[in-house]
């Protein structure tokens, strides 16, 4: 079958019709959490994609079942993608924590300081995770100096390099480790 692309706004965090057009318009957070779920396979047995699957296999469904409470660390999950995601797992009923160099105690998740370059407290939280991604570097709306090219390439190797630090030293490391940046 084909897969039609369709317009994607992030004004509303559920689907609706656009009455012009006749497209379905969905939220950038439904988008993200639905291409993160299903590229990693982290599914919440109430979600419809879960529970559309569950006739993909014998044991599936109890897979999934048993995957209640389950916790994803978000580095750098503070920028755009990132709240997206913390939304979207947030409704699935999973444990969020950000990574974050500016922590907030008022935020739906719960925020944990890290510097993106060194190991410290932080690392704990990578402890027996589902999955942890890595969304952190420098933003790259900016002019491309050869001193903010170096900032933009350091902030992504560095913080790749010290969350494989941290899930070295787990017992029980996170199953997925996914990075992704602009």
């Amino acid at each position: 079958p084909r897969i039609r692309a369709r317009p994607v706004s992030t004004h509303r965090t559920s689907q609706r019709r656009h009455s012009a057009r006749g497209h379905d318009l969905v939220s950038a957070q439904y988008v993200a959490g639905i291409l993160l779920a299903d590229l990693v396979g982290l599914h919440h047995p109430s979600h419809p994609l879960a529970c559309a699957r569950e006739h993909q296999g014998a044991g599936r469904s109890a897979r999934l079942h048993s995957m209640r409470q389950q916790r994803i660390v978000l580095a750098g999950g503070s920028g755009f993608l990132g709240q997206a995601l913390v939304k979207y797992f947030l409704t699935l009923g999973w444990e969020v924590i950000v990574l974050t160099r500016s922590p907030q105690a008022n935020r739906a998740a719960r925020e944990v300081r890290w510097d993106g370059e060194i190991l410290g407290d932080w690392a704990r939280e990578l402890e027996g995770a589902a999955a942890v991604v890595n969304l952190t570097g420098r933003t790259v709306d900016c002019r491309y100096t050869a001193e903010n090219r170096r900032l933009i390439m350091n902030s992504r190797v560095n913080s790749t390099r010290v969350v494989g630090q941290a899930i070295a030293q787990c017992g029980q490391p996170p199953r997925v480790w996914l990075n992704a940046s602009s």
